[in-house]
């Protein structure tokens, strides 16, 4: 291997380890296993960083699908958490639903 192909080869390596670690844990499912009582480095671990922090809220933000969780905190412990999702998903699901529901009739 040449020593241009070699570098390019070894900084693709390193790129590759560095971005292993840095996936985004911010998922419905995740946000499923916070619990009231969690700790600030337990919740971090779950869902990774927040994108806005105070010392009583943390909120984590997703574009697309567009969803935001808030937890709240209180003495370091989670106190409360909501999930919410935009006004356009919103509509989908409750048309999903009405559907399946007529479907459910129908049989």
């Amino acid at each position: 291997m040449t020593r241009p192909k070699l570098l390019l080869f070894a900084g693709m390596v390193l790129a590759a380890a560095a971005t292993a670690g840095c996936q985004d844990k911010f998922s419905r499912q995740n946000y499923e296993t916070v619990y009231v009582g969690m700790v600030p480095r337990e919740v971090k671990q779950v869902l990774g960083r927040p994108d806005e922090k105070t010392p009583e809220t943390w909120t984590y933000r997703r574009e697309r699908p567009c969803e935001i969780a808030v937890i709240d905190f209180k003495d370091c412990r989670v106190t409360k958490k909501q999930w919410y999702v935009s006004e356009e998903q919103r509509e989908e699901l409750r048309k999903a639903l009405i559907e399946r529901q007529r479907q459910g009739l129908e049989r």
